[in-house]
C-alpha cells in the first residue's frame, strides 16, 4: 500500500511539475520569437487524450497487465522517476535556452553534451518513460497502448516542427547534428 501511495504521490509530484514548466518556462517577448502555436496545442491536447483514454481504459478487466503488485508498482515507479530524472538532466543542460514553446533565442547554438551527445531530443525521451510508469501504474494493456501511440504520435508531430524552426535558425550546424544523432533513441530512431 505504501508503494502505492508512493507512485500516486510521484505521479501527482510529476504534472505539478510539468504544469509549472508550461506557466514560467516559456520564451519571453522580445527575448524570442515563438514559433508554433498549432504544436502546443496537438502536443498538450495529445496528451490529455492520451491520459483520458488511458483512465477510460483501464477498467477492462481483459486487459489488465497481471504481475505482482510490488512488481507493478516498483516498475511503474522506476519508469516515472527515470523518465523524471532524464528530462530534467536535458532541461537543465540546455539550461536559458529550454523553453516550453517553440523559440530560437537570440544567440543560441546547437547543444551537444550531455544527453544531447546521442540524441536530439532527451526531453521527450524522458516525458515518453515518464508516460510509460504512468500506464504501468494503470496496470491495463490497452491503457498503455492507448496512452503511448496518442502520446508518441503528438511528440513526432512536436519534433518535426520543431525540428523545421531549428534548421531555419541555426542552418547547417543543425543539419550536421541531425546526420549524427537520433531522435529519441541512441542508434534507433
Amino acid at each position: 500500500m505504501i508503494l502505492n501511495n508512493l507512485v500516486q504521490m510521484v505521479i501527482i509530484l510529476w504534472v505539478l511539475s510539468e504544469v509549472l514548466l508550461t506557466i514560467f518556462v516559456r520564451a519571453q517577448r522580445g527575448v524570442a520569437r515563438s514559433q508554433d502555436r498549432v504544436s502546443f496545442i496537438i502536443l498538450y491536447g495529445g496528451i490529455f487524450l492520451g491520459v483520458a483514454l488511458a483512465i477510460l481504459l483501464k477498467s477492462q478487466k481483459w486487459a489488465a497487465i497481471n504481475l505482482n503488485f510490488y512488481l507493478l508498482n516498483g516498475l511503474a515507479l522506476a519508469l516515472l522517476l527515470a523518465g523524471i530524472v532524464v528530462r530534467a538532466t536535458a532541461i537543465l543542460t540546455l539550461g536559458r535556452f529550454f523553453t516550453t514553446n517553440l523559440a530560437v533565442q537570440t544567440g543560441q547554438r546547437v547543444v551537444r553534451q550531455g544527453l544531447y551527445r546521442w540524441m536530439r531530443h532527451p526531453s521527450y525521451t524522458g516525458g515518453l518513460i515518464s508516460f510509460m510508469g504512468l500506464g504501468v501504474a494503470f496496470a491495463n494493456w490497452l491503457s498503455l497502448v492507448a496512452l503511448l501511440i496518442v502520446i508518441i504520435g503528438s511528440y513526432i508531430h512536436r519534433m518535426n516542427v520543431e525540428e523545421k524552426v531549428l534548421i531555419a535558425s541555426l542552418g547547417e550546424e543543425y543539419l550536421d547534428y541531425a546526420r549524427h544523432t537520433k531522435r529519441l533513441i541512441p542508434g534507433v530512431y
